[in-house]
Order: C-alpha cells, then structure tokens, then sequence
C-alpha cells in the first residue's frame, strides 16, 4: 500500500469511530476487510488512526464538519504535510482536497488547544503549575514502550547490548531498576534474540515498580489473583525467584501465559476455580497486614465463596496461618449484593456474614470535585 493508501484507510476507520465503533474494533473490522494489507501497512494506518484519537479535541474542532476526512485532513496540516502526496493521486488514494477543507477555524478554548476535558483543565492547571502545558502536549504523543529485563537470565547492561545488536535503542529508566525505556526500534521487539530467549519481556514500567515494592521475605505460595495475561507473575517470579499461582475469573486471558512463562523459564502454575481450595492455608489477598479485601465478590466462582465462607466459619484456621485478620473483611462490587444473591451469584450465607457495614460509592462522573483529592 501506499501512503496516500494508508490515509484512504485511516478515513474510512475514523468515520466508523464517529459513528460510535470502537477503535480496535473499527481497526480490526478494516483488517480483516482488506487482507491485502501487509503488517506494515497495519501499522501505519494504526498508528495515523491513534494519532488522531489522541488528539481528538485539537482537531475536530477546527473543522467545519465532522469526519473521518476532515479529521485526518487537521492532523496532516498540523503535522505541515504536503496534500499533494496523499490526495487525488490515484484511485486509491481519497478525492483532490479543496481549498475550503483546508480552511481551518481557530481554537477558542485553552483545553481544546492542549485536548483535556473542559471540566479537568482547571484542576488540571491547579495540579500541574507551570508543568500543565507540557504534560497534556505529552499526552498527544505515542506512549514510551519500556521492557522488563528478566533478572534471572541477565542484566540491564546485558539487555541493552543484546537489543542494540538487532537494532533497539534502549536507555535505563531511572527509577525503575528493572526497566530499559525503547527509544527506536520497537517493531523488531517480538522477532529479537533478547525477546526469544526471555530476556526481555513487554511491560510497563509502573507495573514493574509495583512487584519491585514489595518485600523479597515471602513464606508460603503466592498467587498472582488476577492474572490476565500473566505479566506481573511473571516479574514476580523473577523478582522472588519462586513458583507462582496465576489465576483469572476469565481464563482465556492467560491463554498465552504457558508460552509466556516458558520463554522466561519461570515457574509459572495456572489454575482454574476448582483448584483454589487446594491452595495452602495461608493464601489470602492482605492489606494494612490485618484487613482482607475481595474485590468483585460476586464474580468469585461458588465453589470458591463456600471455602472463604468455611475460613471466616472457623477462627481458627487465620491462626493456623499465623494471620492476624481479626476478622476485619472489606468487599467490593459494582453490583448491587442482594439482587446477585437472588441470582444465585453469591451464596446467602455469605453475604449475611459480610453486610454488617454498607456504603455506596457513586461514579467519579457524578461527583467531579472528589477527583481532585484523589489525584493528590
């Protein structure tokens, strides 16, 4: 395909997007349309479809009307492209632009200038000080892609070295130590030496920071209790250099995580409802070392609520485990308990010995100024 192609396309899945698809939907609908299309022509339509999307705001509003061609039209002129190259120059390429579709309106407002909400920008001033413009200008752009070296098959300095050869450009994050931040090269990551080998692993740095917090005294099995598809196990058996029970209410998430884990050489042990009452004792989600939180109760399979409902039964078992809960449970759902109890979602017994205390938290949509202290 050619480029002007590539904006042929790009038009034609934005207008599905406004027609209120979503966009790896619209993307995927237009991928398996056109099966001609190579991956690199995948790529750069996908990559002119979330340039687009990110900066929404910025350039739909400077258009006179609203669609795919006058959306990718704003983005080509902000990026100062020559029309030329993509316009009218074959019967794949969109029609000839004119004149009047290159007559753009002017911004009026700050935040659709920097694409933030109309309704955030003044926190979001408030917040960020003189950092607000730059950050939102960030936003605009493609995020970083960072890797995890796997600590048990080398180091950063070796990961650097080993992508280089084949052509990624990496740097060390500075905060994380497990972290290499892609500077170029980020298509080759799947067909690398390094990313065969286990070496390297995708991941984002702040989910590596979150298993880099924890303490590397660990007894007893962990379990990693919504693993999708398994890459915070993954770092914490590299990082605890121990087994790792993975498990997700929607199993097919970790269909790959086998894969995955074999690669990375880590011991990595899926199980599915009906194994997690063979789980050793002390196997529990703890917060604050003497609160335990369920979140999405009700979606926690039956078998499993008869045994949380046996251990909450029988005190003796936390002091078995040598865990101090005192019986201080918190749940979490987006549903409504009772009427999933009447479902038959969540066992009755269990849901008289957890409604002690009740409180409805509303949508952050419907109290907007409660996101400010949150973000703080």
């Amino acid at each position: 395909m050619t480029p002007a192609a590539h904006i042929a396309a790009a038009i034609e899945i934005l207008d599905l997007i406004l027609a209120g698809e979503n966009a790896a939907a619209s993307l995927n609908r237009w991928g398996r349309s056109n099966r001609f299309a190579g991956s690199g022509d995948r790529n750069a339509i996908r990559d002119l479809v979330f340039a687009a999307l990110r900066q929404k705001s910025s350039l739909t509003k400077r258009t006179k009307d609203i669609s795919g061609r006058s959306w990718i039209i704003a983005l080509l002129q902000k990026k100062e492209a020559n029309f030329d190259k993509y316009f009218g120059v074959s019967k794949y390429s969109p029609t000839k632009i004119t004149k009047v579709e290159l007559d753009l309106l002017p911004l009026k407002n700050e935040y659709d200038i920097y694409d933030i909400p109309s309704w955030l920008w003044p926190k979001w001033k408030a917040s960020l000080g003189k950092k607000a413009n730059d950050v939102a200008n960030s936003l605009k752009e493609r995020a970083n892609i960072f890797l995890r070296v796997n600590i048990t098959k080398g180091t950063r300095k070796d990961a650097l070295q080993a992508l280089e050869k084949e052509g990624i450009i990496s740097n060390l994050h500075p905060t994380v130590s497990t972290a290499l931040v892609v500077n170029k090269g980020y298509r080759k990551i799947k067909n690398s030496r390094a990313y065969g080998s286990g070496l390297v692993e995708l991941q984002d740095a702040s989910s590596q920071a979150s298993v880099l917090q924890l303490s590397m005294d660990q007894s007893g099995p962990i379990l990693d209790f919504c693993a999708g598809g398994g890459g915070k196990s993954l770092a914490l058996s590299a990082f605890l250099n121990q087994p790792i029970f993975a498990y997700d209410i929607n199993f097919e998430r970790m269909k790959d995580l086998p894969k995955r884990a074999r690669r990375s050489s880590a011991d990595i042990r899926i199980i599915e409802s009906e194994d997690l009452k063979n789980l050793s004792d002390n196997l529990f989600i703890r917060s604050n070392e003497n609160t335990l939180i369920l979140s999405n109760v009700d979606q926690i399979p039956l078998k499993f609520q008869k045994q949380f409902l046996f251990f909450i039964e029988n005190p003796e078992f936390f002091k078995s485990s040598n865990i101090e809960l005192d019986h201080k449970i918190i749940t979490i759902s987006e549903k409504k308990l009772d009427e999933e109890v009447k479902n038959g979602n969540v066992l009755i017994r269990l849901y008289e010995r957890l409604k002690v205390d009740h409180m409805i938290c509303p949508s952050l949509s419907n109290r907007i100024p409660d996101i400010q202290p949150i973000l703080n």
